[in-house]
Formats: structure tokens, sequence, C-alpha cells
């Protein structure tokens, strides 16, 4: 197709090609639907096809030199998809498209117009070269042809040259000479055709300019010339003017004028010409040339390359004028200027400088001359037919004056006297004799601590007065510095070389050393002082890890515990700290902390009720970005005597001991329980009998509170002994309560003739060590047997939480109601029945039964609602139903008791039976008797038999709801517990012991010193039974209201 044709010409039919569908029925060729691929970009975009009949047609117009550039044959290739609309057939057709060329573009120069510059000596022949015109159509038809010139004149001819790439090139031939002189240029046409029909053509303007060659020399108006004038004619006066012509233009006609270089240098001194006007001057002085004729030859030349010349002579003469004055010329040692030269500062009074030669012409006097100065600082000296020496007169000094002008004046003898100066310039040069002074003696500068490496501080600054090398000068640092500065050692400009920590160090002095490069060099100092200002980048520091502080109990609210301090290295508000209160684990504490560290107390203190408290204390600065530190106060509240003895036993409702055998001497017939609430000697209580002990038959122990027979023959039988005790602390002041104990003394001479006559019965004894033996080995199996029955129905309950109980596997107490492990004892003021402990323990640890303790306990709405914190109540029951191991014998029936051999089951009224009460034969040696305490349940007393309380309680008073000990979880007793604080509650010192064992426990005793038998009392019931109120102390539930010994 050809190119430009218009919008929706048919270009071909895709479906005319049957290769696609070969074998195809024609209801399958129906179906055929045809699409242009990649129809977005060009070649695709030009066209468009008819989906269904396969024609293609164009969509927008071509322009062939758009698509295809400069090449000859243009194809455009794009794909069309055929496919099926019914079946799974489909194709890719190739398509190509020929664009066939027409001839729409006209030849084009690449400018309409071109100025040739011709020389006019050019040689005929010569060709100048023009860039042909452009076509953009097909070549080759369409394409340039011929180019045609329309100069009329034969002055050129026109050939062409087509290039490689179908560009042309034109080439313009000269045929005959240029004279620019008789025409300067000419104007044509160049017209290019191509080959269309009819052929288009394009035109180019062509101005040829003959340009001017440098072929005519200069001419001078005169050939030569001549003139006088006088000897004094003064300087720069025009003396003549030479002109000459040139017929040629531009540079190659500009005529310029010199005197020819092969003429002496005394001409060119006396005269001189301007090289433009051609003027000649007067240089110097003619008053020495009188008489003499000067020859001057000057030439004039053209701006041609090469540059045209001619030369003509002008004639000087010079005309006398009488009497001169005298030449005088200046000489140095220095090259160059004769009228300079250059002195050292440092050269002595009497050094050469110059020679001043005088000359005068004039005969007798008027040659005779004579010269001086009027500088002090030089002097002249004669030589005698030569002239003057110039001396130097004093040291000069360079840093007071540089520059010296001396004028030197001689004058003749002539008349009148005609006089001539010459003049020198010394410079002085100078001597690195001064060292660099700096600007200030000292500088100062600051920078902030954690800076950046580089950050500029501070420029150091000294001048040396010397000259040139000696003036410059190069800085360093001297001492001081120690690498932490950078300095630029020609501008002394200083910088930071670390970054600084003013805690550190929060001034740097250092010296600077300002050197000069003279030779030899001289050097100065200078002091800079570096202030490192602070930036608050520390935090407060306590002096001490953690503070340990103490305040005695009961102390006035706001009193000074102690003071805490923390240390900030920072300067300033950023190291001045304030203390805060941070707070506490446990909640609101009764202490303060002031602004300046001071810790004091908020309320009065009670050691017993909480004897440690720990906080956190705060530590801020106060810098604009404040920061902080923290500490850990621990504070003992050491204990004062503020609290007396309290006693447990005996007590109003409690505080009957019966002794129903005839005791041995030092019998311990009972224990006075008392803690204090306080610790220390505070808390160490001491035992005494003030009242009630008249006869002196009773004593206690000052430090266990055991009270004891001492003087048992005057034990007075069915006598009631009423003892007042005394139990007091060790504390100043002290501090005491007191007691009532009532012994009753119930016992017949029976019994004490039986102890009597307890050796006449030895024959026995081997009959009850016999049986005792069979008893204990008999024991010895039932408890291993009840051991392995417990041990299977404890691993059967250990999958199940078990209730703690009350009084679990307390020895010597048997009970026919297990008590209820919530029930809770009320308040120790209120009444008590008894508790008699029945039943003998043997050796082997268990006791021969002979009358049951019964409880009954009764919940109790009051006790329930108590808040219930556990506290450790210690209890002696070193005492309750333990018998020695040893030497146990087995009595017959007591013949004289008031009911042997009665067989009814009835009570005397008397105390015990035989079977309730076992004697023990009379002995002196001391036995001790191990209990075990363990119990399988976990469930322990061990609490109770040691002399320090458990920690754990500190709410419980006596007088206060409270559960004995009976914890399930609890593996270990209170002298396992090594983290014990002991200040946080009393110590019992005088009710316990304490056992190296933590679960057993010695009680020392001696045989036959007491006999535990039980009475029936008022609270007994017919079957012997004892029933007790839940509103029982518990510490009469333990010890009984009466204690039978």
């Amino acid at each position: 197709m050809a190119e430009e044709e218009i919008v929706g010409t048919v270009v071909g039919d895709i479906s005319n090609s049957p290769v696609f569908y070969s074998g195809m029925t024609a209801t399958e060729i129906s179906n055929l639907r045809f699409g242009i691929l990649d129809k977005s970009r060009e070649p695709a975009s030009l066209f468009s096809i008819d989906e269904s009949s396969g024609v293609l047609s164009v969509k927008q117009k071509i322009d062939r030199e758009s698509v295809c550039d400069y090449t000859s044959t243009c194809t455009l290739e794009f794909s069309v998809a055929v496919h099926s609309v019914k079946t799974s057939f489909s194709n890719i057709a190739i398509v190509l498209v020929t664009i066939l060329d027409i001839n729409d573009n006209w030849p084009t120069f690449p400018a309409n117009e071109v100025h040739l510059d011709v020389p006019e000596g050019t040689k005929i022949g010569k060709v100048f070269k023009i860039t042909g015109a452009v076509d953009i159509d097909s070549p080759p038809e369409n394409t340039i042809q011929t180019y045609e010139l329309t100069l009329a004149e034969n002055i050129f001819s026109l050939t062409s040259t087509k290039n490689l790439d179908g560009s042309s090139v034109i080439n313009l031939k000269l045929e005959t000479s240029l004279d620019r002189e008789k025409k300067s240029g000419y104007t044509f046409n160049i017209i290019a055709k191509d080959g269309g029909t009819p052929p288009k053509t394009g035109t180019l303007r062509v101005k040829v300019t003959v340009t001017d060659e440098n072929d005519n020399p200069p001419v001078f108006m005169n050939n030569t010339y001549s003139i006088d004038i006088k000897e004094d004619t003064p300087v720069n006066f025009t003396v003549l003017q030479v002109k000459a012509i040139d017929l040629d233009t531009d540079q190659n006609g500009q005529v310029r004028y010199h005197f020819s270089t092969m003429q002496s240098a005394k001409l060119k001194s006396l005269f001189t010409i301007n090289p433009t006007t051609g003027d000649i001057r007067v240089a110097g002085a003619l008053s020495y040339e009188a008489g003499a004729t000067h020859q001057l030859i000057v030439v004039a030349l053209d701006g041609g390359s090469p540059p045209l010349k001619t030369q003509t002579v002008v004639n000087v003469a010079i005309l006398d004028n009488g009497n001169n004055a005298p030449r005088v010329r200046m000489n140095t040692l220095s090259s160059g200027e004769t009228d300079v030269t250059d002195v050292s500062e440092s050269a002595t009074p009497g050094a050469f400088l110059a020679f001043v030669e005088v000359e005068d012409s004039d005969p007798g006097q008027s040659g005779r001359v004579e010269c001086s100065t009027t500088d002090t600082d030089f002097k002249l000296e004669v030589l005698q037919g030569k002239g003057y020496k110039v001396l130097l007169n004093r040291v000069l000094d360079r840093e007071t004056q540089d520059t010296y002008e001396l004028k030197v004046t001689c004058t003749d003898m002539g008349e009148p006297p005609m006089s001539s100066t010459a003049n020198l310039k010394l410079i002085v040069a100078d001597e690195n004799d001064l060292p660099p002074v700096f600007t200030q003696q000292m500088y100062n500068a600051t920078i902030s601590e954690n800076n950046e490496i580089g950050e500029y501080l501070v420029t150091v600054k000294a001048t040396d007065n010397d000259f040139g090398t000696n003036a410059k000068i190069r800085y360093s640092f001297g001492e001081g510095a120690n690498g932490q500065f950078r300095m630029q050692s020609s501008s002394g400009i200083i910088s930071a070389g670390k970054s600084f920590d003013r805690e550190e160090n929060s001034k740097i002095t250092f010296t600077v050393i300002a050197t000069d490069l003279g030779t030899p060099a001289q050097s100065s100092s200078t002091q800079v002082t570096v202030t490192i200002l602070d930036k608050n980048d520390n935090r407060p520091t306590f002096v001490r890890p953690f503070y340990q502080l103490e305040i005695r109990e009961n102390e006035v609210p706001h009193t000074v515990i102690g003071q805490i301090e923390a240390v900030d290295e920072d300067e300033g508000v950023n190291g001045v700290v304030e203390y805060f209160m941070a707070g506490s684990e446990g909640g609101v504490v009764p202490f303060e902390v002031l602004p300046n560290g001071t810790v004091r107390t908020t309320k009065m203190l009670n050691r017993e009720h909480d004897n440690k408290y720990s906080f956190t204390a705060l530590a801020r600065d106060r810098g604009s970005k404040p920061l902080t530190n923290s500490v850990d106060i621990l504070i003992t509240v050491l204990d004062i005597n503020d609290n007396k003895p309290v006693i447990l036993f005996p007590t109003s409702g409690n505080h009957t001991v019966l002794i129903s055998v005839f005791p041995e001497p030092n019998s311990i017939i009972g224990k006075i329980i008392a803690y204090d609430e306080d610790s220390g000697d505070n808390a160490k209580l001491r035992f005494s009998i003030v009242a009630g002990n008249g006869e002196n038959v009773f004593d206690i122990d000052n430090e266990t509170g055991e009270a004891m027979v001492i003087n048992n023959w005057k034990l007075e039988t069915d006598h009631v002994y009423d003892l007042t005790v005394r139990v007091e602390d060790s504390g100043n002041p002290i501090l005491f309560d007191t007691t009532k104990l009532r012994v009753e003394a119930i016992f017949d001479n029976k019994t004490m003739s039986e102890l009597v006559d307890g050796a006449k019965s030895d024959k026995y004894i081997v009959i009850a060590a016999t049986v005792a033996g069979a008893t204990c080995v008999l024991s010895l199996i039932i408890i291993t047997a009840i051991c392995l029955v417990l041990r299977g129905e404890r691993r059967k309950a250990s999958a199940q939480p078990k209730p703690d109980t009350v009084f679990d596997n307390v020895p010597a107490i048997t009970c026919d109601k297990s008590p209820d492990p919530n029930v809770l004892f009320g308040d120790r003021r209120s009444n008590s029945k008894n508790l008699v402990y029945g039943g003998e323990t043997r050796g082997d640890g268990v006791g021969n039964k002979k009358k049951e303790v019964s409880f009954s306990l009764d919940d109790s709405t009051e006790a329930r609602e108590t808040e219930f914190h556990p506290r450790p109540i210690n209890i002696a029951l070193n005492r309750m139903g333990l018998v020695p191991t040893t030497n146990i014998h087995i009595h017959n029936d007591d013949i004289h008791s008031d009911t042997s051999g009665e067989t009814i089951t009835s009570d005397s009224g008397r105390g015990g039976s035989e079977e309730e009460v076992n004697m023990q034969p009379l002995t002196d040696k001391k036995h001790q008797w191990q209990a075990p305490l363990t119990s399988n349940r976990n469930t322990s007393f061990d609490q109770y038999y040691t002399d320090k309380p458990s920690h754990e309680y500190r709410n419980n008073k006596p007088g206060q709801p409270r559960f004995l000990h009976a914890n399930a979880n609890r593996q270990d007793s209170y002298r396992q517990d090594q983290s014990f604080n002991r200040s946080k509650n009393s110590d019992f010192s005088s009710s316990f012991r304490d056992f190296s064992n933590p679960r057993t426990m010695l009680l020392p005793y001696n045989t036959q010193s007491s006999v535990i038998s039980h009475d029936d009392d008022a609270s007994t019931t017919t079957s012997g039974s004892y029933t007790i109120s839940p509103e029982e102390n518990f510490h009469d539930i333990v010890m009984g209201k009466d204690v039978i010994v």
C-alpha cells in the first residue's frame, strides 16, 4: 500500500489465506474470529481488522518517513490471532504490510543562506565545500537528483558528491582569479531538484566575500626627515611626526612605528616614538649632547601576517646652550634597576651601599662637582676622580622602617652653579630577629561534655613583625594537650580531639607554641584553658548499696532515724540531689523521706506489731531532664521494755497443783508458764516466790520457772499452800507481774510408809522386770502393726487434702471425739474445765489406759467470727503424762487402799485407784526420757518446746483467739527456719528449753519424783469422762485447770 492513504482504506483480507483453516468446513470457517495482537503499540495500532471477515484496513494515516526513516524498503510486521468461537481451534497469522513511498517531501538545505570568505589571492581551481540538501523520500526516484547555479558570471562552477548515507556535498570551484580592489563580493543561488514528476526543488542563497591579502607594504610620506633642537629641550617634547600609508584594509592596512633595533641604547634613552601616531619625543636630558647629531632609523610595518615594513631616517641635531648641570648616576651591586638596592637590617655602620658616578663636561670651575645628602642614616665618601661611595651611617631596624629614599645632590662650581640629583631606594632586608607574639597572654574556651569529635573550641593568633618567611607562623601543642585536642597548624584553630567527660576532668590547661619559619626559628607560647561544661549525664549514686537503720519503738512521730545520701558527679543544678519516698511492696509504711535525705517516722512505732520495715527511697537531681536512682532501706525497730510478762499458768481460773504422793526432795511439782512480748533482756524472765512460802517448803527455779519441793519433811498433808509467784523481766526498768499458785498436799501415811518399805520388796523386782520386758516386746509388735496400717491409710488419703487437726498426736491425751479442726478457742479469760491427764506412759511410749478423757467441743459463733492469726504459744509439755522408761515396777494390788478388794466400779473420791496410779521405786539415780514428738500427720508441737516464738504471727496477743499450729503443709519446725527474724516477737526464755534435735526433746526427771494421778472433780461426768467447752482458753485445754503431781 502507498503511504498517506485515508483511514478505512482496505489493505487486504486475512481470510483469503486458506492455510489457516485447511480441512475446515464452511460452517467452521464462518465461526472463525480475527483480532490484532498488541494493538496498543505501532505498527499494530496503525491497522484495524473486521472480527468476522478478516478484512484488514487502515486505522490512521501512515507516513512512511515516520515509521521507516531512511530505509529503501518499508515493511510493517504485526500479528493477527485467529480462533473459533465454537471449537478449540486457534492460530496466529503474521501480517507483513509494505508501505510504498510517494514524493511528498521537498529538498531542504540545512540553512537558507551561507557565507563564504574567499581571499583575493586564492588560486584558480580552489574548491569550496557546501553541505547539500536533504530529501527524506525513499531513494532513489524521489530523492535529490541535480543541483543548478544561478550566477551569470563564470566565476564558479558547480558539482556534487553523494555520501554513503544518501546525503550530498556541493563542490563550488573557483574558475578565475579574484581581486578585492576590483570587486569585493558575489551573491548567487544553488537550486536542488528531486526525481519526482514534476520535480520538487529547494534553494540555497550563497554570499561570497573576497577578503583582502597583505600584498601592499606601508609607504612613508618622506624618504628622510631632519630637525634641529636645543640641548635644554624638555623631556616629552615632540620633535616631529613620521607618517606612512598602506593600501591594504583592516589589519593589513594598519601601520605601527618603532626605532630600528640596530641602534645604540643611548639613542633610545634620549628619544622615544609613539608606535601608533609616529610622534618622536625627547626621553632624556640633552644637555650633555650639545653639538651632536643623532640619526634615528624609524621602521613602519603593517598588521598583516606576515607583516610588511618600510624604513626611513630621521636626523636630529642638538644645539649648545652654555653651562650645563653635572650628570649624576647611581650604581649599585643589585641586579636590575641601578637606583634600587637591598640592605640587611643586621648590617653594621660603614657597610657599602652604592656608588655615585658624577660627570660634568663643562670646562674650568664649571666642571668641578661636589655631592652631598641630607639623610643622616647614610653618608658619602669621596673616591678621587671617580665619584662617591654611599655608606651606612647607623644600624637600621626593618620593623621600624623598611624602605629609605636617599637623595644625592651634586652641584658644579660654575656661574651660576648647576645642580643635578640622583635618587637611591634602599629596601631593608628582614632578619629573623623577632619571635611571634600572641594577641592574648591566655585563651579561655568552653565546651559541653559528651561533645562531638572535631567540635570547634577556640582560635589562637600570633603575629610576627618580621617579613616574608620570617613572619610565617606555624602552631603546635606544648605541654598538657596529651592528644585530647586537634589544631590546624597554619590557622591556629583548635578543636576537640575526643569526647570529654566533665566528671573526669572539668578543666584542661595546655600550652600552644607559635614558631616562625625563619632561620634560626623563633617561637613563643601561650596558655589555653578549656572548661568542660556540665551535662546532666550522671545519675545520683547512693553512697551505700542499701541502708540499715534502727529506731527504738515508741518514739514520737517525726523522729529522725537516719540520713541517706546520694552523690551526683554533675555540677550546678544537675548535681543537686533531692530525695523522695518511692514506696514499699508491703503497702504504706510509717516513714517519710525529706528532700534533704532525712528519714523519719510519721507515727509512733510498736516493735511488737512490726519490728522490721523495708521500702525504697528515690534520689533525683534537678537537671532539665532529671535522672533518678533508688536504694532499699531496711529499718529495724529496737525493743524497749514496754511489756510486762504475761503469765499463762497459773491463772485465776487455773492455778491448782495437787500433790497426792509424798514427794522426795527437789521434786518438781509444776512449772510457771509465761512469756514477754519484748525481746532480748527485756524478754528474759526471772521467777521467784514472794509470798506464801514462809516455812520455805517450796522453791522455784529462777530461770525455768519450775516449782519444786525442797523441804519435803515440812510438807503437811491435807494442807493448802497459796504461793505468790513473781515473774519479772530483765529490762530496765524491770517490769513484772504476779500470780497465785495453789498447792494442795493430799496424801496419807500409807503412801509415805510404802516408799519407806519399798526397799524390802526387792524380791518382787525380778517379777516386775520380767513382766515389763514382756510388755515392751508386745507393745513394740503392736506399735509396728499400727504404723503399717496407718501408713497404708495415709497413702490412700494423700491424693486429697486433709484438714489440720488441733490436738493430733498429742502424747498421753486420748479423746473419744476428734475435734473440729476449724474450732477457734475463745478468750483465755473465760472459765475452763479442769483437764486431768490420765494414763501412765511406759518406756515404749504406749500409755496404760486408765481413764479416758473425752472432749466435746461445741461450735462457738463468736470464735468463728474472730480473725485467725495463728501464733505459737509456748507450753511446757515436758511433764505431761511422761514417766521414766527404766526401772518400771508393776505393783500388786494396793492392800492399803480404801477400796482394795472391791470389785464394783466405784470412785473413792480420794483420787486414782491402783489401776490409775503405778508407784515407782524410790531411787536417786537420774534418767532422761526421750519423747518422740514427730507426728505422722505433720502436726507438730515442737514449736511449743523452743525458746523462740514463731515470727509468722504478729497480730495475736494473749487473750485473743488462736489455733494450735497444726499446718499439714509445714514440714519442718521453727528451729529449721534459719531466716526467722528474732526481733519479730518476744522470747519465751523462762518457759522453754533448747534442743539439739528440732523434733525431739530430752525430759530430765528423778525417778519416783512424782506420780500422776487423777481425782474426779466437779466437771467429771458419771462415766468418768470430761467435757470441755470450746470457750476455754487454749492454754487451759493443754495444761488443765489443775495439775496433779
